[in-house]
């Protein structure tokens, strides 16, 4: 049989296609390596044509090249569910990222492919990507279920290069099964910043997998002592606060404020009642109340509830709640206020008067209402 003559690429890439073993490997110390036109090998080439006689012989001298658009020969064979051409490629190329810093295993999972999955466990090392995140991770955030059963063993409670875990990332993304599978594993984790799964969840209003997390991982705080209530309550979210309360209500962030001076300036006042119980009187570290901050945005209802509570407290420089809504120009606050704490002087021995003409957003009715109580 004559040999076919290969002179140039393309005559290369055509020799590929005859199955002509015996000329192919006459031309491999000169053509291997090269790539077509698409910035393929003849190895990607043969993946896919399913032609896997030759991706055997070409993986011995192909391997572990990217192509132009940065893919391997192993991770277009899982893009198009080449069986065997993974079975022969995956001890080669297990650990060549693509471009974008996916490992194989990752794009396994993107894919949704457990076949796959189950053929790249066999090889134990655990490679993270971009950002330090596994292919696990990546199964957490597109709700795979069956990839993420497939890697737990091996994968869990590795963290990101941001500290995240795969229950993180299923957090974020609302899939509860997997969030109740990585628990035994990844409960308590911490991000950088000291984020916790029940924060997110309590962020992304996501009840079920809240009242799945809270008894775990109840009361931990982020670096600046926010919890998941806090969190909860600053967005107002009164279903998922109700989950909480009995958890975490009575915490105080780094700066002293609670979830109920959080609650105080949402419009939430069936969360603000439940927070009552527990958090009423607390001061922040510059002695600042709940009464105080819902004079200065000049919450109505919530000033009433808290007034039986609050009233007459003064900050670390003597100041009252009604102090602060006429600075801030509350006028409803401040004629709730007025009889309670009118006649109190802050540390300076300025009073009430002072704050409204003082204040950045005085308005004529507040010092009227300061005038009528001078007559």
């Amino acid at each position: 049989m004559n040999l076919m003559t290969v002179q140039t690429a393309e005559d290369w890439f055509k020799l590929l296609t005859t199955g002509d073993i015996i000329s192919i490997m006459c031309y491999l110390p000169t053509f291997a390596r090269t790539p077509n036109r698409n910035g393929e090998t003849g190895l990607m080439m043969a993946v896919r044509r399913s032609d896997t006689q030759l991706v055997r012989l070409l993986s011995e001298f192909e391997s572990r090249i990217r192509s132009r658009d940065g893919q391997t020969a192993l991770t277009i064979a899982i893009m198009l569910s080449k069986v065997e051409s993974v079975e022969i490629l995956a001890e080669r190329e297990i650990d060549i990222p693509t471009k974008q810093g996916n490992y194989p295993r990752m794009v396994a999972c993107r894919y949704n492919d457990t076949r796959i999955l189950r053929l790249l466990l066999d090889i134990k090392t655990v490679y993270q990507g971009v950002n330090g995140r596994t292919a696990l991770m990546i199964c957490a955030q597109l709700g795979n279920l069956d990839g993420a059963r497939l890697l737990v063993d091996s994968e869990a409670a590795k963290q990101s290069d941001r500290g995240f875990t795969a229950s993180m990332y299923a957090s974020f993304y609302n899939h509860e099964e997997i969030v109740r599978l990585l628990l035994p594993f990844e409960g308590k984790k911490q991000a950088h910043g000291g984020i916790t799964s029940l924060m997110i969840a309590a962020r992304q209003r996501n009840r079920q997998i809240v009242k799945l997390l809270a008894q775990q991982e109840f009361g931990l705080a982020s670096y600046t002592g926010n919890t998941a209530l806090m969190l909860a309550s600053e967005q107002g979210y009164e279903d998922v606060a109700e989950l909480l309360i009995d958890f975490e209500a009575g915490q105080a962030n780094n700066e002293g404020v609670t979830a109920l001076m959080f609650a105080v300036r949402t419009p939430c006042p069936k969360l603000v009642k439940a927070l009552l119980p527990k958090e009423a009187g607390m001061k922040t570290r510059k002695g600042i109340t709940a009464l105080m901050v819902a004079a200065q945005h000049n919450n109505v209802d919530f000033v009433n509830l808290l007034i039986p509570h609050e009233a007459r407290m003064t900050d670390a420089e003597g100041r009252t709640a009604l102090m602060r809504g006429a600075r801030r120009g509350s006028l409803e606050a401040c004629t709730l206020l007025l009889e309670l704490e009118s006649m109190i002087l802050d540390a300076a021995g300025r009073s009430f008067h002072e704050y409204v003409q003082a204040g950045k957003q005085a308005r004529d009715d507040i010092l009227q209402l300061s005038c009528m109580q001078h007559t």
